[in-house]
């Protein structure tokens, strides 16, 4: 098998998150409704951008309607 090789294929835009990261300050928090994100989903995100950015530090608790992302740092 053998694959081509292609030139000036654009790079896709990256995905857009629901969760306002950037524009949280410490001790904000957002309600991420269960219908809209998965946990699993929420916390991978969270995770990412506390790795990222060294100067900010995010957590995430489950509650009764979906995820609660808490910006602690």
């Amino acid at each position: 098998m053998s694959l081509e090789i292609q030139k000036d294929v654009p790079i896709p835009k990256i995905r857009q998150t629901l969760i306002p990261f950037d524009k949280m300050e410490i001790g904000d928090s957002v309600l991420v409704p269960a219908d809209d994100m998965k946990e699993t989903n929420v916390r991978s995100q969270a995770s990412i951008r506390s790795n990222k950015d060294s100067e900010k530090r995010f957590t995430v608790h489950r509650v009764d309607d979906g995820c609660r992302v808490f910006r602690v740092l």
